[in-house]
């Protein structure tokens, strides 16, 4: 009887250690939350959009990017989870990963504030911490509250121009992080009015919107890294308000990157205080 006692306890002690929870976070949006809600101590990897998150941390692995990620790399690490966006892939490595027994959790990258509130529960859940996102969702509805009594008086009009190295230009319309930000910060993307998603669109158009902010990612200023550069790549521009003023605005891309997130707000506020104080 003793010795069944004992076999008893020692798979007790012994049960944690197998059930423990190994995960790995692909895409940057996921992963601010997973550190917002204290749960960074169970992640064994992440992709290289989060790099900034998991600095210093050697406990957590830096992989690749969500949308390109290796089966072989993330199966080397003996996951339990694979928690990303529906942004992550490509489809074949998913699948291969799920087949080895790792559960993987894909979250929808929506755009907008319910949305996020969500994808908090979401991973709270996964994550096993459902009374830091109660906590994390009040601070959240606290923080767009305050900017929506921040709104401008006079709403100044904002542009987000995505730009590459071949000096292809897209530019971000309705249903998009960017739109929300400029919203929440109270100015109006006038892209809004004429597509979803990003879009490449003419000269013309450009001019017609008439920004008085040019916003660009934190990529597309390490490209140019000056002003006048990135007016000379959009020529057109340099008639409008924004350009007359050199009014260029630099977006972190992390902010733009799984749907509209906890960065997000920080840069939504941020530009508020730059919108409403001319």
């Amino acid at each position: 009887m003793k010795k069944l006692l004992c076999l008893a306890l020692a798979s007790l002690v012994t049960m944690p250690l197998h059930a423990e929870d190994r995960m790995i976070s692909a895409g940057f949006g996921v992963t601010e939350i997973i550190y917002a809600l204290g749960a960074q101590d169970k992640l064994v990897g992440a992709d290289f959009t989060s790099r900034h998150l998991i600095e210093g941390n050697e406990d957590i692995a830096q992989l690749g990017l969500h949308v390109r990620l290796s089966a072989e790399g993330v199966m080397a690490l003996h996951p339990t989870h694979l928690i990303g966006t529906d942004e992550m892939g490509p489809q074949t490595a998913i699948t291969q990963i799920a087949k080895s027994g790792v559960e993987v959790v894909t979250i929808p990258s929506r755009q907008h504030v319910p949305q996020l509130l969500s994808r908090i529960d979401t991973l709270a859940e996964v994550m096993g911490h459902p009374t830091e996102a109660k906590q994390l969702k009040q601070s959240v509805t606290s923080e767009i509250e305050k900017l929506e009594h921040k709104q401008c008086q006079t709403k100044p009009k904002a542009i987000f121009f995505m730009l590459d190295r071949s000096g292809a230009t897209r530019v971000g319309g309705a249903d998009t992080a960017i739109d929300t930000i400029i919203t929440l910060a109270g100015a109006i993307n006038p892209a809004q009015a004429h597509f979803k998603g990003y879009r490449s669109t003419s000269m013309e158009a450009m001019l017609e919107m008439q920004p008085d902010y040019i916003l660009v990612s934190q990529r597309a200023w390490d490209m140019y890294q000056s002003t006048d550069k990135i007016l000379d790549k959009l020529p057109v521009l340099k008639s409008t308000p924004a350009g007359i003023n050199k009014n260029i605005l630099v977006v972190p891309s992390g902010a733009l990157l799984g749907g509209f997130g906890l960065a997000s707000i920080e840069v939504a506020k941020e530009l508020n205080q730059t919108f409403c104080s001319q």
